[in-house]
């Protein structure tokens, strides 16, 4: 016999009964949507960039750049325990991490 996992899922101001065999895409809510929406934009920027750079730059550098970039990006992120430094700390630190790992990952091979 399967038995269904149930959880409680908080939506908002309320709490809703969710089973397991329902779609996760009711328990991604429209503000993680919203706010994954610029790493997408600039991850898709920054790929059609780096297939140029090879150009100018060796592989060893392009990777290093993007390297020093992600670990600029994972130093900034333990100083935003607070909702009021999401602007000031944890936006810059997701869109200079995206950029970072899309360098990175774009030019390995």
């Amino acid at each position: 016999m399967v038995r269904r996992l149930v959880w409680v899922v908080r939506c908002g101001h309320r709490r809703s009964i969710v089973s397991r065999s329902t779609s996760f895409t009711f328990l991604v809510s429209g503000f993680l949507r919203i706010s994954s929406l610029p790493i997408g934009v600039f991850a898709f920027i920054t790929t059609n960039i780096t297939g140029y750079l090879p150009r100018y730059f060796d592989h060893k550098y392009i990777i290093l750049f993007g390297g020093a970039l992600l670990i600029t990006a994972s130093a900034m992120l333990p100083f935003t325990d607070s909702p009021d430094t999401y602007w000031k700390l944890s936006f810059p630190a997701f869109i200079i991490g995206t950029i970072g790992c899309t360098i990175v990952f774009s030019n390995s091979k």
